[in-house]
């Protein structure tokens, strides 16, 4: 029963880490940042779901110095292009 206990354990730590590792980041011009689910521009403003709740919110772009995208994105990408 130990066993398979720390083996489930294990596979929850295994797939947070893999999950996280593919989400995208919001860098704010303060220094801070979001990791959020996903994030894309629109109307002057970058639109985000959070990974925890699945929420959508949105920042002024002004506020956010860059957007690091999940693999496959654009890494990098700035957020007044």
């Amino acid at each position: 029963m130990c066993k398979k206990l720390k083996l489930l354990v294990m596979f929850a730590i295994l797939l947070f880490v893999v999950t996280s590792a593919y989400a995208d980041e919001i860098r704010l011009t303060d220094g801070r940042y979001i990791e959020v689910e996903r994030c894309w521009e629109k109307d002057g403003e970058v639109i985000f779901k959070l990974k925890d709740n699945g929420r959508l919110f949105s920042l002024k772009k002004e506020l956010v110095k860059e957007i690091i995208g999940k693999k496959g994105d654009q890494p990098g990408k700035q957020a007044d292009e």
